[in-house]
This record gives C-alpha cells, sequence and structure tokens, in this order.
C-alpha cells in the first residue's frame, strides 16, 4: 500500500474524510498524479440538477462544477473570503465538500482565494495547474494544505478527468513561451455541450502580436476580465468584472455577461443543452 492511500484511509478511520472522498478519486491519468488510487470516479450518470455556477471572487471569476457526485472547483480570486462564500452560496448544504479543486498556476492570482477554501475545512484534494516556479506565495498554500490534511499535486501539460459517465474535463496548464497556450485552460465536455475556462495572462508579449484563440465551446468563461482573446465565437462569452467597472473588448458571442462583485451566473446542464438566465446575459451588439 502506498503512503498517500495510507494517510487517506488513515484520516478516514479518523472521521476527517467521507467515505465518497475515496470514490471519486479515480482512474484516469490526472486522478492516479492526484492520489496514486486506482478507483472509479463519479459512478452517477449527467442528469438534472448538473451544474455550473460562475462567480466574481476578488474581480476575477470562480467556477463551482456541481455534476453527479462530485463537486469541482475552479479559479480561487484574490480573497481569502469570496471563494469560500460563493462555494457555499452556490451547493446545497449537504454537498459543499469539494472533492477537487484546480487553481491556475499563470501567477499568484488564484492562491489566496485557494488557501480561505482550504481554511473552510471542504477541499480534499488541490491540483496546481501548471508550474508554479519559487514564489513563496506557493509555499503558503502548500502549508495550509499539509495542515488541514489536503493532497496537493502539480499538473503540467495536458490531463483528463472523467467526473461522471457522460461529463470530461479536459486540462490544459499552458505554457507562457506557446503563444497558441499561453496560460492554462480547462474544457468541460458534459454530453453534447462544451464549456471552455480560460486564465490566460493579461499581457501580450508585443503590442503587434495576434490574441490566442482559446478552446471552442458553447460557453466561454475567462478568470481575468481583460485577457486579450482572439476569434471565437462561443454562444454565451462570461466574465468576472473588477469591483463593477466595465471591461472593455470580448469576443465574438452571441450573448455575453459581465459578472459583477457578489454575483453568480449559474448554468443548469442537460446532455443537449445548457440553460441560463436570459437576465444574466445580454445579446452582443452586431
Amino acid at each position: 500500500m502506498d503512503w498517500d492511500r495510507l494517510r487517506i484511509l488513515e484520516r478516514l478511520q479518523a472521521g476527517r474524510v467521507r467515505p465518497r472522498a475515496l470514490g471519486i478519486l479515480g482512474v484516469t491519468v490526472l486522478i492516479a498524479a492526484l492520489v496514486g488510487l486506482g478507483l472509479g470516479m463519479g459512478a452517477t450518470r449527467i442528469g438534472r440538477g448538473d451544474q455550473v455556477v460562475v462567480g466574481n471572487t476578488g474581480g476575477t471569476a470562480s467556477v463551482v462544477l456541481s455534476i453527479g457526485d462530485s463537486l469541482v472547483v475552479i479559479g480561487g480570486g484574490d480573497s481569502r473570503a469570496d471563494l469560500p462564500d460563493f462555494v457555499d452560496r452556490s451547493t446545497l448544504p449537504w454537498r459543499r465538500h469539494v472533492d477537487l479543486m484546480i487553481v491556475p498556476a499563470a501567477d499568484t492570482q488564484h492562491v489566496a482565494g485557494a488557501v480561505g477554501l482550504i481554511e473552510h475545512g471542504t477541499v480534499t484534494a488541490i491540483a496546481i495547474l501548471g508550474d508554479p516556479g519559487d514564489d513563496p506565495t506557493w509555499a503558503l498554500l502548500r502549508s495550509e494544505a499539509d495542515h488541514y490534511h489536503t493532497t496537493v499535486k502539480v499538473l503540467t501539460g495536458q490531463q483528463r478527468l472523467v467526473i461522471a459517465p457522460g461529463a470530461e474535463l479536459s486540462l490544459d496548464s499552458g505554457q507562457s513561451d506557446d503563444p497558441a497556450r499561453p496560460g492554462p485552460s480547462a474544457v468541460l465536455s458534459y454530453g453534447q455541450a462544451r464549456i471552455a475556462i480560460v486564465d490566460w495572462p493579461t499581457a501580450l508579449p508585443s503590442a503587434d502580436a495576434t490574441p490566442p484563440t482559446p478552446p471552442s465551446g458553447d460557453v466561454l468563461i475567462s478568470l481575468r476580465p481583460d485577457s486579450p482573446l482572439g476569434e471565437s465565437d462561443p454562444s454565451v462569452f462570461l466574465r468576472a468584472t473588477p469591483y463593477g467597472a466595465s471591461v472593455a473588448g470580448s469576443p465574438r458571442a452571441e450573448y455575453a455577461g459581465d459578472v459583477g462583485v457578489g454575483q453568480r451566473v449559474t448554468l443548469n446542464l442537460r446532455a443537449d443543452q445548457i440553460r441560463l438566465s436570459a437576465g444574466a446575459v445580454s445579446r452582443s451588439s452586431e
């Protein structure tokens, strides 16, 4: 038995891990890298009640994926208080334990929020998406995670996570020296629908550089309000608006929505469609 498995079993016996936490750490390359367990993830199939919630956490967006029996959070923001509050408001009281938190590592933008959620005591595992480098801010995250018995692994390159039968999350750590993949991204494939999430740096390498093209999806979510995004034609584009200010420029999309401080947008998922409130977005000008 490897050390990671032994530690999780010891925590389970001590009552610090719910039994289902073992069940969602599973067989894909990503999950095997996280904890070294050969157990299945997300036995519950996709269906009614599944949703994606986008919220403003300190001026940048974070995303909650509530699918089947699994709860995954992407982002963090620069406030320790905003992310735990956002997760609590976006989930039912009995579904607030985060199975996996994905923290993009383009810089340290999301560390404070991640630390706040760890201290909330509701995170089983953390995946740092990209190379965090040697910035001491990441050492704080690791220290808090160790204190709260939360597994932390660094993921680079491209990985695939099966959340539930019919729902997959494709992760890409990006590379600062690759203009086509300047930062971390994730694409949720849910039945026939696709939701793309990017956390790309806010500056181009040069004034004449072409903005990179984000992954294709029916919905595009930018965690940063002012990331330069190239040609893309999602049906819906969402991003956080810092401190209620408007942000100019966006990919070509039929509908767009700025998520202000304290606001949320909920995407209700079906195998063949995505539903959201008409008041959350407005038709883009031609």
